[in-house]
C-alpha cells in the first residue's frame, strides 16, 4: 500500500471539490448583480483553496486507511467531502435529540437548477456503463 500524498485517487478528490466550487461560481450569473459577493475581499476565495484540500485530504484518510480508491469514487469523496466532514463535526454522539444535524444540514445545502441537473447527467451517464 502506497502512502503517498501524490496520487491519483487524491487529485481526484482534490479537483472534484474544486469543481463543486466552481460550478457555484459559474452559477452566479443567476444572481443579481447587487446580491452578489464581494470578489475583492480574501475571505470569498477561502473555500476554493480549503475545500479542495479537504477533499484531497479525506481521500488520503481513504488511502491510509486501506481502501483502494477509484478515480470515480476519489472524485465523488472530493465532491461530497464538505457535507461529509460537517456530519462528523456536528454528530453527537450522547445522541440528543434537540440538536439534528440533518436540520441543520438541510438548511445549510442550497441547490440551485444547474447542480441538480449536472448530478442528473452524472447519473445518467453511470448508469449506461
Amino acid at each position: 500500500m502506497e502512502t503517498s500524498l501524490f496520487q491519483l485517487p487524491v487529485y481526484c478528490a482534490f479537483f472534484g471539490a474544486l469543481a463543486i466550487k466552481l460550478l457555484e461560481l459559474a452559477e452566479l450569473q443567476h444572481v443579481a448583480k447587487v446580491e452578489r459577493p464581494d470578489f475583492s475581499d480574501i475571505v470569498y476565495w477561502l473555500p476554493y483553496l480549503i475545500m479542495p484540500l479537504l477533499g484531497g485530504g479525506l481521500a488520503y484518510v481513504y488511502i491510509v486507511s486501506g481502501v483502494e480508491l477509484q478515480p470515480i469514487l476519489a472524485a465523488n469523496i472530493g465532491v461530497s467531502a464538505p457535507l461529509i466532514l460537517r456530519t462528523w463535526a456536528e454528530a453527537n454522539p450522547l445522541g440528543d435529540k434537540k440538536s439534528s444535524s440533518l436540520k441543520v444540514l438541510n438548511k445549510a445545502i442550497k441547490v440551485m437548477p444547474y447542480t441538480r441537473q449536472f448530478w442528473y447527467g452524472v447519473w445518467c451517464a453511470l448508469l449506461v456503463q
